[in-house]
């Protein structure tokens, strides 16, 4: 099938399906005949080389007032901007033949689990079920069990303080040919539990405010905590 997109043209083999309405759905299996490609995330544009051409795709900069990731999410201050909000999604997923499954939507809520993570308008803190898995996780009898431990205790290290350096004797049995599991090892396993139920709330950033970052290191281990 031939195809044109902002004035370029393409020739790609497609299936047929019968998914009504919609003429065609592009997935992105096209772009492994043209990889490597570039993309610039603040001009929004895609660039790659087509048979010696140079092709610029550049995205919609409207789309880009939503903010989209593993799922798409707008907070709101009161009732009447949330409304907004929730007027400036939906009518952008319309615009572009975008769906949202209803089971994986919340409209109005005062606390969202979201990516992990438990969020209400003044603060965020680890979600309690992962809290739990992490308590519950077994001493580690290989590489592959202590990397998914590490995995998931890494995933929330902004609550820990010293995450690196409680986690550094764990961390070095990942090395080729050194996970032998000792004293060191289980005592780090068990502070990062107890660290992970001691885990602060913490509060979200107010962006009219000044940030202070503050550094520290030593020959084991450094870190940094950005603080208001």
């Amino acid at each position: 099938m031939k195809w044109e997109m902002q004035g370029h043209h393409f020739t790609q083999n497609v299936y047929v399906l019968d998914l009504e309405p919609y003429d065609l759905i592009l997935g992105m299996d096209w772009m492994k005949h043209y990889s490597p490609m570039t993309f610039d995330l603040k001009e929004l544009t895609l660039s790659f080389d087509k048979e010696g051409e140079i092709v610029l795709l550049q995205g919609d900069s409207h789309t880009a007032k939503v903010r989209m990731t593993q799922g798409t999410a707008e907070q709101s201050s009161n009732l009447d901007s949330h409304l907004k909000h929730l007027s400036l999604v939906l009518n952008t997923l319309r615009t572009h033949s975008l769906h949202a499954k209803m089971s994986k939507c919340s409209f109005g809520q005062d606390k969202i689990d979201y990516l992990g993570h438990v969020v209400t308008a003044k603060d965020v803190s680890a979600n309690p079920a992962k809290v739990e898995a992490m308590l519950s996780w077994p001493v580690p009898d290989n590489i592959k069990a202590l990397r998914g431990f590490l995995g998931l205790t890494g995933y929330y290290r902004r609550f820990v303080k010293g995450y690196g350096k409680i986690a550094k004797p764990l961390t070095e049995l990942l090395k080729k040919d050194s996970f032998v599991w000792n004293e060191a090892a289980t005592s780090a396993f068990e502070q990062l539990k107890v660290a992970m139920t001691q885990a602060p709330v913490l509060a979200l950033p107010n962006f009219s405010m000044p940030f202070i970052l503050e550094t520290d290191a030593s020959q084991t281990a450094m870190g940094a905590v950005l603080m208001q």
